[in-house]
């Protein structure tokens, strides 16, 4: 575009030296001009341009004629103004570009670590799942034989000391086992490998079963357990993970609660037919800072009680995950040393009255 400004002279200005200066600034720019614009730097637009503009001045002045030259003094002193006039204009281009070329290089740092990050997610996910299946296998004999020896099934052990280890080993592979299931679902929801089998399922029910199946746990820790389940909640949902969310909630608020305390269970359905399962305790509660760090895998709140409980920081997690995939929210209030309220709140597209059939429940 600069060495076009030229043409006119061409055919204005017959003078073979100033042909000859033009031809040797076109010579210059037009190779510089071939490189993209937005490799270039603003100024190198400019001193092209300004170099155009010498070249046209002296030229005009080789004629040796008065207006031409009168003409190439106004130009140099076009070409001398040139940067005064238009130094922001470039340094606003300059910036610009500049800034343009550090945000995509940030967003290309960007999108390597979150490539590398999920890759790195993926790789552990595969890994403990892999191990999760690997450690399964050898769990469950353990624990089979250990059943059998316990029970006795071939004749007696003979020494009364030898039945106490033996079930401390089913004890304890049972509590392995359970920890191997968490992180092999938690892997699976990680990587969206997590099938629900849906049905109807009678929450009331379910609840007052579970506190059945945790109400040893709470004697031996004389800990009060109540259920306020009434009767006819019924939810469209996975029986077994609806299980699994419950006795996870009722075994840690049990674990966490001392002598003396109570841990309470209610379903209920709010005035907008979503399904709330809430278990509440009298416990040790939660620090407002520490919600966050329990929502976590593995996360676990440093405290004198924690030291004497076994536990895996896996159970709030995983539930609240078991809990989303049923479209649902987990809520925690607590107040330290006063309780702890956990409410799974299922929504109205899963609640089914009991005077309704599934599908028009779901609709």
């Amino acid at each position: 575009i600069h060495t076009s400004l030229l043409a006119p002279f061409f055919a204005l200005v017959p003078n073979p030296m100033a042909h000859a200066l033009i031809g040797v600034v076109m010579l210059i720019c037009i190779p510089s001009g071939a490189v993209p614009r937005e490799q270039k730097p603003p100024a190198a637009g400019m001193w092209q341009f300004r170099l155009v503009l010498g070249a046209l001045a002296a030229g005009l002045a080789a004629t040796e004629n008065v207006d031409y030259a009168a003409i190439a003094a106004i130009v140099l002193a076009i070409a001398v103004a040139l940067p005064i006039f238009f130094r922001r204009a470039y340094m606003e281009r300059l910036n610009a570009l500049t800034a343009d070329r550090e945000k995509a290089a940030l967003l290309a740092q960007l999108v390597s670590q979150n490539a590398d990050a999920e890759a790195a997610s993926r790789a552990k996910s595969a890994f403990l799942a892999s191990m999760s299946h690997e450690l399964r296998t050898p769990l469950n004999a353990i624990i089979g034989f250990s059943d059998l020896i316990r029970l006795e099934m071939f004749g007696p052990v003979g020494n009364e000391r030898y039945r106490t280890y033996i079930e401390d080993i089913a004890s304890s592979g049972k509590h392995l086992l359970s920890l191997i299931n968490d992180v092999l679902d938690m892997s699976k929801i990680e990587v969206g490998r997590m099938v629900l089998h849906e049905e109807d399922v009678d929450l009331s029910d379910l609840a007052r079963h579970c506190c059945e199946s945790v109400r040893l746990q709470a004697t031996a820790g004389n800990v009060a357990l109540e259920c306020v389940a009434g009767d006819g909640h019924c939810i469209y949902g996975d029986p077994q993970r609806l299980r699994q969310i419950l006795l996870n909630l009722l075994s840690n608020a049990v674990k966490y609660t001392p002598e003396g305390g109570q841990v309470t269970v209610t379903v209920r359905v709010d005035p907008v037919d979503s399904m709330e399962l809430v278990v509440e305790d009298t416990g040790i509660g939660i620090a407002a800072d520490d919600l966050a760090t329990v929502m976590e895998m593995f996360g676990q709140v440093e405290s004198d009680i924690n030291r004497t409980k076994a536990g895996t920081g896996l159970g709030l997690p995983l539930t609240q995950r078991l809990v989303q995939l049923h479209g649902g929210t987990l809520s925690i209030e607590s107040v330290p040393s006063r309780g702890t309220r956990v409410t799974a709140l299922f929504p109205a597209a899963r609640t089914i009255a009991a005077s309704k059939p599934r599908q028009a429940a779901m609709r």
